[in-house]
């Protein structure tokens, strides 16, 4: 394996509210990586990042100010491949199931862009019904696990992996969201909610956002002028 060396110089380009930066950083944080983030206005690309990014979308990691890698996932298994203590299994199936549950994870992102553009309270509600569902799967898989395993507060239990850098991000949307209505995809889903209370409070996961996070993501929602941002206008308005 050819390892990250000391002399080497990583450069994470990022966006704020990104949650795929947010696992790139999380993996970043949680292998001891030294690194620089930039953070860049997806609204305003510069020139030099749309030279480099062949999608125009971040994250992006610069190596050495020559190498270029897109794609979060991928750049996570990079970061997870070349230095020690892996955070997927050396099992191939194992492997390959826990890749699935990332991938589960990235289509529970598109559910919460839909979310959060949902122009009506009956597509809101629409929605949420669907994410219970796709939760609840989740919920039955950390149950089954916990019965085949020592139980512990991530995925793999007791050890931290990539499935639960790519949720952490996921569940955060909902720290904001649930402020101002009523979030009914977790409910009786004990085992979800313990995993979501035990990510919010690992350090990689709380310092892949700025202290300002929570208040930007109210106005990127607000800008969307759909049902959530209705429901977030009076109650800004009383504070």
């Amino acid at each position: 394996m050819n390892g990250i060396s000391q002399t080497e110089q990583l450069h994470l380009v990022a966006y704020k509210l990104c949650p795929y930066v947010q696992r790139s950083v999380i993996t970043l944080e949680e292998k001891g990586i030294c690194y620089q983030r930039t953070d860049i206005e997806l609204a305003n690309k510069p020139d030099w990042f749309k030279a480099l990014s062949p999608t125009g979308k971040v994250p992006l990691l610069i190596i050495n100010d020559k190498d270029v890698i897109f794609e979060s996932a991928v750049i996570c298994e990079y970061l997870d491949e070349t230095t020690a203590g892996s955070l997927l299994p050396s099992n191939a199936k194992q492997k390959a199931q826990y890749r699935a549950w990332i991938e589960f994870g990235t289509g529970l992102l598109n559910q919460i862009g839909q979310l959060y553009n949902a122009k009506s309270k009956e597509e809101f509600e629409k929605i949420q019904r669907t994410l219970a569902e796709q939760f609840s799967r989740v919920d039955q898989e950390l149950n089954n696990r916990q019965i085949k395993q020592a139980p512990g507060p991530y995925f793999n239990g007791q050890y931290f992996s990539l499935v639960d850098a790519v949720f952490a991000p996921v569940f955060r949307y909902f720290e904001v969201f649930e402020q101002f209505v009523d979030i009914s995809c977790f409910k009786g889903l004990d085992t979800v909610q313990n995993w979501r209370k035990n990510l919010a409070q690992r350090p990689s996961v709380q310092k892949a956002v700025s202290e300002d996070y929570h208040q930007a993501l109210v106005e990127f929602v607000k800008k969307k002028d759909g049902y959530l941002a209705q429901k977030i206008e009076p109650v800004l308005t009383c504070l």
